[in-house]
């Protein structure tokens, strides 16, 4: 997962920490570094930065789509999120973990939409999500509502989050003066409608959209405005199956299940997450001399290393050990 900007690397080392100068040259106090509480709080912070967990608070789903308290779903969304994180870090998973687990944790208002029989409340418990239909944080709600319009899903977001943010590939910024897109029309559905608008061809916007962005979103078409899963739109069936631009070529995916297993598959997502994590310790931008870092880091989380073995990964690395002066704090 690409990030656009970075806290200071001395943050990141006060929040994991207390000692900060030991971990540079010690594998061993780096393995008791990443066993502090504190580091706990830095891997919570990193993926609510990565997430977009703050942008939760701009979800205003039209009452015909939820009619319950919506800064109360606000909170429940953010809290989700936070208890997966958790839950991933705790169990010693990876990325993989991340992007393919069934489990999370809901409350009375998130097992509602999510159509969990049983009896839920106020407190937030542990469940099992039909894996067939939904897997890891992009099958969550918190991603689907705020990638979404008041009444409609929004695959060119939920695309363009993914392909520039998970997946790490390059998407021009939109021309200027691009029309928004037309209304709802009965006779079409949602994604019927986003191809029209964006996928003609010769036009400007084609090229990003058809492969980069647009397939992305569509295999997420399944959940509405607020991540409720859904069959059909506008009775007609939805269609969630593409090609979505990954690891430079174009993979045919069935639906968002299908694709939280390709990406977890990809050599370019497990390399797009160790530069996030790269540029967020550090306090800088990746730069070219990172690339094999990079590449070191993401064949170890390929093969299933868990977040807390990446970091001590990288906590020993020379990118930490051997910093220059004009990085040092």
């Amino acid at each position: 997962m690409a990030t656009r900007r970075s806290p200071s690397a001395a943050w990141a080392k006060r929040r994991c920490s207390s000692h900060p100068e030991r971990h540079r040259t010690s594998p061993k106090s780096s393995t008791v570094f990443l066993r502090r509480r504190p580091c706990g709080q830095t891997v919570k912070r990193f993926h609510e930065y990565v997430l977009d967990v703050a942008r939760y608070g701009n979800v205003r789903p039209a009452s015909q789509v939820f009619s319950g308290d919506v800064a109360g779903l606000v909170r429940s969304l953010k809290k989700e999120t936070e208890l997966f994180v958790e839950h991933i870090w705790s169990t010693k998973q990876g990325l993989t973990g991340l992007l393919t687990s069934s489990e999370t944790f809901v409350d009375g208002t998130l097992a509602s939409i999510y159509g969990l029989s049983g009896s839920f409340g106020d407190g937030f418990v542990q469940v099992s999500l039909d894996s067939t239909k939904r897997r890891g944080v992009f099958g969550q709600l918190g991603f689907l509502a705020v990638n979404a319009t008041s009444q409609d899903p929004d695959p060119i977001h939920r695309g363009a989050f993914l392909t520039r943010r998970v997946a790490c590939n390059t998407v021009s910024a939109p021309p200027a003066n691009i029309p928004p897109l037309p209304p709802p029309s009965p006779n079409m559905t949602n994604r019927q409608r986003v191809e029209a608008h964006t996928q003609a061809p010769g036009t400007a916007c084609a090229a990003c959209h058809t492969y980069a962005i647009n397939p992305f979103g569509f295999a997420f078409e399944s959940f509405d405005a607020v991540g409720r899963y859904r069959t059909t739109d506008n009775g007609q069936p939805v269609v969630t199956s593409g090609q979505p631009l990954l690891d430079g070529d174009a993979v045919s995916v069935r639906d968002a299940v299908d694709l939280a297993e390709k990406l977890a598959a990809s050599p370019a997502a497990h390399e797009c997450y160790a530069k996030s994590w790269t540029a967020y310790l550090l306090g800088r931008p990746t730069m070219d001399e990172d690339i094999d870092a990079h590449r070191w880091l993401a064949a170890a989380s390929l093969k299933n290393e868990s977040v807390k073995e990446l970091l001590l990964r990288l906590a020993t690395s020379d990118a930490f050990t051997r910093r220059s002066a004009e990085e040092m704090p």
